[in-house]
């Protein structure tokens, strides 16, 4: 596979992908705003501590194997070993299986003990046991995901996590919110969703990627080698969860249910940032497999580069939307009762996007197997993470847990940057961050302008126009700046002949001004 044909493989793949992050995102955000304006701050924090739990037990019961099952599936796949294919996934789904239910069953029987003794909270026995019982379903969801994904398929993974996910959810809530249901019955919409996306996955999976009934290749099972490899990522997958979650746990403690159902709408906010390298990360992580297996160390250098150079210049526009719009961005969406938490949604915002513009690092760790180095760095930040939220919540409150959790993403990021540098010659290509940058800015200040002229007009309005200025003006100005590389008109000649489109115009302009 040459760099050109896995560029393009990339793009293709991460421009589906991206498209169902967005999908993903949208429905997600019509849901939080949707449940979020219909229980008020405090159900609707009781119901994210019962997410969070969900998030703790999910992780639990796949213990790694979502990220083992990309690495070794890519892998087989790469030196053309189909038992080994075949043993991996069901290896995979024989272990998550019983372990989810097992975790499921000690949480729901532990649900009043944990809601009354660490939350406080009597409204969340019944939500927490609800939770609980999705466990099994959820791990799954995220299991044959990664599947899918180790195939090279980003369509089906899509499919699970737009419509099976959140497309149901948002449909039952909407259902259980009209007949007059209250946190109790949104929580059991939720669940519904779980199910018939489990049935969903299933289907898909027999029939659509790999038959493990219909194919009559004899499996070879691969539970140690998965499980050595999985492991640290599982531990290294709590810590994850826990600078993502935990914060939310030590407010329920210290605060209250208002605080974190506050804190729960600014930090997605600022988790929204991750849609793009998460979507570039999804599709590579199989092809770094497969390019690592045949020994094509520089062509792994080479779109690792452009991938850390696509992903600064996508997230850079919406950073600066979110740092300098935080107010007006959560009024506008969830209300008054929410807006003192947009000091998280600046904090927060740092420390993701200093986190993922370093590129894919935490990919092409996993790439070269470096899972201990992994595990080791995160075990260290969560105990720091831990130490810093408990000293500074009771301080600041839940900014106190922003700057925490900001913080060490920045520093994750940092340290993974620093520890590829050793394993892969890696360069970030500085003239063209400084045009994306300065083009930035330039719109950034233009759109202050318009916003200041027509600042009458109602804010979701006022939220569309100036975004729409602001990408217009940004995308002009990379233009003329000459920000785009030979690889972006490759990949956009990819995209041309994949969609059916005609983008000669705009090719043009772009060599006209390419620097």
């Amino acid at each position: 596979m040459t760099n050109k044909r896995v560029l393009k493989s990339i793009a293709q793949g991460a421009g589906i992908t991206f498209i169902a992050f967005i999908c993903t995102y949208i429905l997600a955000f019509f849901y939080r705003i949707l449940v979020a304006r219909s229980l008020g701050p405090n159900d609707y924090g009781t119901l994210m501590l019962a997410v969070a739990v969900l998030g703790f037990g999910r992780s639990i019961s796949l213990i790694g194997l979502h990220s083992g099952v990309k690495r070794y599936i890519g892998f087989y796949l790469g030196t053309k070993e189909a038992a080994r294919v075949k043993g991996t996934i069901i290896s995979s789904l024989k272990l998550v299986m019983p372990f989810s239910i097992i975790i499921s069953g000690i949480l729901f029987i532990s649900a009043e003990w944990i809601a009354l003794n660490i939350f406080h909270s009597h409204a969340l026995v019944p939500i927490l046991r609800i939770f609980t019982l999705i466990i099994p379903l959820n791990a799954l969801v995220e299991l044959l995901k990664a599947i899918f994904l180790s195939f090279n398929n980003t369509v089906y993974p899509s499919v699970l996590g737009v419509i099976g996910e959140k497309f149901l959810t948002l449909i039952f809530s909407v259902i259980a919110i009209a007949i007059g249901s209250n946190l109790y019955g949104i929580s059991v919409a939720y669940m519904a969703a779980y199910l018939i996306t489990v049935a969903i996955g299933f289907v898909i999976l027999e029939t659509k990627v790999y038959s493990i009934i219909r194919n009559k290749i004899v499996p070879k099972y691969r539970y140690n080698e998965l499980l050595l490899f999985s492991l640290p990522l599982f531990l290294t997958g709590i810590f994850t969860l826990a600078l993502s979650w935990g914060d939310t746990f030590l407010l329920g403690i210290f605060m209250n249910e208002k605080i974190v159902g506050i804190y729960n709408v600014a930090f997605p906010l600022s988790y929204s940032l991750l849609m793009i390298p998460k979507s570039l990360d999804a599709v590579y992580y199989p092809i770094s497999a497969t390019l690592f297996a045949q020994k094509k160390i520089k062509q792994l250098s080479d779109t690792f580069n452009t991938m850390a150079r696509w992903v600064f210049a996508l997230m850079w526009p919406l950073f600066l939307i979110m740092i300098f719009f935080s107010q007006q961005i959560i009024f506008t969406l969830f209300g008054q009762e929410y807006v003192t938490g947009w000091k998280v949604l600046i904090i927060v915002s740092v420390g993701i996007f200093i986190y993922s513009i370093v590129g894919p690092v935490e990919t092409m760790l996993q790439t070269f197997n470096k899972t201990r180095f992994i595990f080791i760095m995160y075990s260290s930040i969560v105990i720091i993470n831990v130490l810093m939220n408990l000293y500074l919540i009771p301080i600041l409150g839940m900014e106190g847990a922003a700057i925490s959790t900001s913080f060490l993403w920045s520093a994750v990021g940092i340290i993974e940057m620093i520890r590829v540098r050793k394993l892969l010659p890696i360069r970030y290509e500085l003239k063209y961050y400084a045009k994306y940058v300065i083009s930035g800015m330039i719109a950034l200040l233009a759109v202050f302008a318009l916003g200041k002229m027509i600042s009458n007009i109602s804010g979701i309005v006022l939220l569309i126009i100036c975004g729409l200025l602001f990408g217009i003006l940004y995308l002009g100005l990379l233009i003329l700046m000459g920000a785009f590389a030979k690889e972006d008109l490759m990949i956009m000649s990819a995209i041309e002949r994949r969609l059916g489109l005609d983008l000669t115009f705009i090719k043009r302009i772009i060599r006209r001004f390419q620097g």
